[in-house]
């Protein structure tokens, strides 16, 4: 199995609104699939063609924490399984 993309939604705990232009890094055990920033929508996407044996145990998309002008972000980290397209 082949899957075109991964994604992650990384939303401000405070406030319920999505954080856009943030780095998030995909991961699979050990594996970097690809680091993407955050969407208007606070979502980021690894568009990637990977196998299932890759991602037999899902992914990891973690996000280190940043400062911006109006927040601090603190890092965190969730794990997702893979669904069939």
């Amino acid at each position: 199995m082949y899957f075109p993309f991964l994604t992650a939604t990384l939303t401000d705990q405070v406030t319920g609104l999505p954080v856009p232009n943030q780095p998030i890094l995909f991961k699979a055990g050990s594996n970097v699939l690809g680091i993407a920033n955050t969407d208007a929508q606070g979502v980021a996407r690894v568009n990637e063609t990977l196998t299932l044996t890759l991602l037999n145990h899902g992914y990891e998309a973690s996000f280190a924490g940043a400062v911006t002008p109006t927040a601090v972000l603190s890092p965190s980290s969730d794990q997702a399984g893979v669904v069939e397209p």
